[in-house]
């Protein structure tokens, strides 16, 4: 993802299409993971990060013991 950076995020800033097991699909920060080991039909566990305030953000980390 090529985009202006901003203090609010860590570089590189890691994001994927990811499909929910509840049919959504929705375009998500991934962590944990270095980039060139991102790979289709990665399992994903979703985070909340806390951001500004009370604000939280979804992020998605790999389940390791899937893996």
């Amino acid at each position: 993802m090529h985009h202006p950076k901003h203090p609010a995020f860590d570089y590189p800033h890691v994001v994927g299409l990811v499909d929910l097991e509840e049919g959504t699909r929705l375009v998500a920060p991934i962590v944990g993971i270095p980039p060139e080991a991102v790979e289709i039909g990665l399992d994903l566990a979703v985070e909340f990060q806390h951001v500004e305030g009370e604000h939280r953000v979804p992020v998605f980390r790999p389940i390791a013991s899937r893996r």
